[in-house]
């Protein structure tokens, strides 16, 4: 065998394991497939309603405290009941979840619109389709929680919002 033949063959050789090294890496970096794979599509029988409530007193919404603050689940309670919301149960998080949001708004099909308006109202509000048949909203409060926004940042919140779209795990 010649040299130039070892040569070219040493060159293959280093491209094709650069190839595959290449190959490897955008594959372990793919976030698109594992992300559709794992939240599948979902038919639900209950409607998708993007409508935001014309007043507060139209949002149903039960306060849960997932932090170890005694008592932050009344005060925020007592918080929107003053900014005239319906409010239902208080207390610690059913779920019992480690929530590292400041909130966490759990919400059904029913009730997109009621959460978008209580996203407004908290900063770094992450949203939480959950299944349920009802409009009624959970607030879980997180243990960054900071309070509730001015009414001014709400009003420029809301407007930034929008109304919701429907997510993408709902068919």
């Amino acid at each position: 065998m010649s040299l130039a033949r070892v040569r070219a063959l040493v060159v293959l050789g280093a491209l094709v394991v650069l190839a595959a090294v290449a190959a490897g890496w955008a594959i372990a970096k793919d976030t698109e497939t594992a992300a559709r794979l794992a939240t599948p599509c979902v038919k639900s029988t209950v409607p998708f309603s993007a409508a935001i409530p014309a007043r507060p007193s139209d949002v149903r919404v039960n306060v849960y405290n997932a932090t170890s603050e005694m008592g932050l689940a009344n005060t925020v309670a007592e918080e929107l009941r003053v900014r005239r919301f319906t409010v239902a149960q208080v207390g610690n998080d059913p779920l019992q979840e480690s929530v590292e949001a400041p909130v966490q708004i759990r919400y059904g099909p029913r009730g997109a619109g009621a959460a978008q308006m209580l996203r407004a109202w908290f900063p770094g509000a992450e949203p939480r389709l959950m299944p349920r048949a009802d409009a009624q909203v959970d607030l879980v409060l997180g243990m960054r929680y900071e309070g509730f926004t001015t009414a001014a940042d709400y009003a420029v919140e809301r407007d930034r919002l929008g109304k919701p779209t429907k997510p993408p795990e709902l068919c």
